[in-house]
């Protein structure tokens, strides 16, 4: 082992304090112990190991500000810390230490974690290949301000990257985190945390994990081929947790699942076996790409809004609300799903602006009270343009064209119709309502009636208002007409044009 002394110069020490008046650069070779040359440092020293192998287990316990560097030749052979030959126990241990770099080695075949670090801060773990530990590839017990950037972390029987502690200000950057026999990058409990530019591949279970931290910033990853869910988000509180640009792709799970009131914004989610984001209570899911999934694109379970959205060529539905109310869907594009192109199974909503096309069943589906469907382009779907039923449904200023079955229909009681374009749709153009305002659509060139208002629920109509319509070219002028009525016509038809059956 060699000892390199640098002298720092008066005028610097005296402007800075802090550092050592000695700094040395000890150099270690195969043969010699890594352990030994810790031992024997200083702050500010720097320790460099020669590529090859070191069979020993490491621990820096109360050091600071080391710089501890594996030397890389020039054909890329680094030094090699095995625990092959250990009975048990980490690899490398840091434990109550500060300032602390660990950059160009291989660590690999710990019999239980490769790198654990304990109640410890400011380090940098950087561009070393953790490899086949017993359990995680590296574990955090207990740090803040702790950077693991630029890593190849692989094959370790438990996760990749594990957080378990209630740290703050950790950065996990850049890594490559794959095949690792449950989670890539697992982070448990700590808080402003960033996950940026990594690539979590091919881990058996989670691609990413976030469990009850807050303040944390899942950003630009790329998250493909792992064994369930792709990124799991599941946390709650303020700050709410950003999951933004990133590729989720081929999981075999949920692309994107978010507990409680995250961010889900930019991603691409593509070609996961079950939903594409699933986002369960009062999350902001906005401008996403989520396609080819096997289930549903966008399943919110309760609240939040979902805006800005494309949303195609998913198994199940487009968007589904599942639960809930006061949910706003707006601006999102829907379609060729092989179901409804929108669907909301919950009451108060504001499906707004949303273009539903070439979907296989409706393009909207407001399926309970109180939503307000507005401003929609639903077209060329396979079954309704729009199926509302329930009370109090407001139907207004939506294009609703060239569907396979009626333009607006379903079931619709004390609900309000207004403003509506429906051409060109293989059924009705607007039916299926009772005690409901209709007024001032233009209905042209549907298959059947126009306007049908005989619509009777235990044996009597139900009382509407329908006004200043504009119809023509609906039905064929026999038994099918541009307005439709019982015979004599109820009183409730005002200043409307076109053929009739009375």
């Amino acid at each position: 082992m060699k000892r390199f002394v640098k002298k720092a110069g008066f005028l610097i020490f005296v402007i800075t304090a802090a550092l050592p008046l000695c700094a040395a650069t000890i150099v270690v070779s195969p043969g010699e112990s890594i352990q030994a040359a810790i031992d024997g440092a200083s702050s500010g020293d720097i320790i460099q190991v020669n590529p090859g192998f070191y069979p020993e287990q490491i621990t820096i316990l109360k050091k600071q500000n080391l710089l501890i560097q594996g030397v890389v030749s020039a054909t890329g052979d680094r030094p090699i810390i095995s625990g092959a030959a250990l009975g048990a126990g980490d690899l490398l241990t840091i434990r109550r230490s500060k300032g602390i770099t660990i950059e160009g080695f291989v660590l690999k075949k710990a019999p239980n974690k490769n790198i654990a670090i304990f109640n410890s801060s400011e380090l940098l773990i950087r561009q070393n290949r953790i490899l086949s530990a017993g359990n995680h590839g590296l574990y955090v017990g207990y740090g803040h301000h702790i950077e693991i950037q630029d890593n190849v972390i692989a094959e370790n029987q438990n996760h990749g990257i594990f957080f378990d502690d209630y740290g703050a200000f950790n950065r996990v950057v850049g890594n490559i985190v794959r095949e690792n026999g449950e989670g890539g990058i697992v982070h448990y409990y700590g808080n402003m945390t960033l996950i940026a530019n990594n690539a979590s591949l091919k881990n058996t279970r989670y691609g990413i994990l976030n469990i009850y931290g807050y303040g944390v910033r899942i950003v630009n990853n790329t998250v493909e081929e792992n064994g369930d869910i792709g990124i799991l988000e599941d946390s709650y509180g303020s700050p709410a947790t950003v999951v933004k640009g990133n590729t989720v792709r081929g999981n075999s799970g949920i692309g994107i699942y978010a507990y409680m009131f995250s961010r889900i914004i930019g991603n691409r989610v593509v070609g996961n076996s079950s939903e594409g984001i699933y986002g369960e209570y009062y999350c902001t899911i906005l401008n996403n790409v989520v396609r080819n999934n096997s289930s549903t694109g966008i399943n919110s379970y309760q609240g939040g809004l979902i805006q800005g959205n494309t949303v195609f060529a998913n198994g199940d539905k487009g968007i589904y609300l599942e639960n809930g109310n006061n949910v706003r869907i707006l601006n999102n594009t829907c379609k060729k799903n092989s179901w409804e192109g929108i669907y909301i199974n919950d009451d108060v909503a504001l499906i707004a602006q949303n273009i539903a096309s070439r979907n296989g069943g409706s393009g909207l589906f407001p399926y309970f009270d109180s939503v307000i469907t507005r401003k929609n382009i639903s077209a060329n779907n396979g079954d309704y343009g729009i199926y509302y039923d329930d009370y109090g449904n407001a139907v207004q200023r939506n294009l609703v064209v060239d569907n396979a079955s009626s333009g607006i229909g379903g079931y619709c009681y004390q609900g309000l119709v207004e403003g509506n374009t429906v051409r060109n749709n293989g059924g009705e153009g607007i039916g299926d309502f009772q005690s409901t305002v209709v007024r001032n659509n233009t209905v042209m060139d549907n298959t059947l009636n126009g306007i049908n208002a005989f619509y009777v629920d235990y044996g009597y109509p139900l009382g509407n208002y329908i006004a200043d319509n504009t119809c023509s070219g609906n039905g064929d002028g026999v038994a099918t007409f541009d307005l439709f009525d019982a015979v004599p016509p109820q009183s409730w038809w005002v200043n409307n044009t076109g053929t009739h059956n009375w």
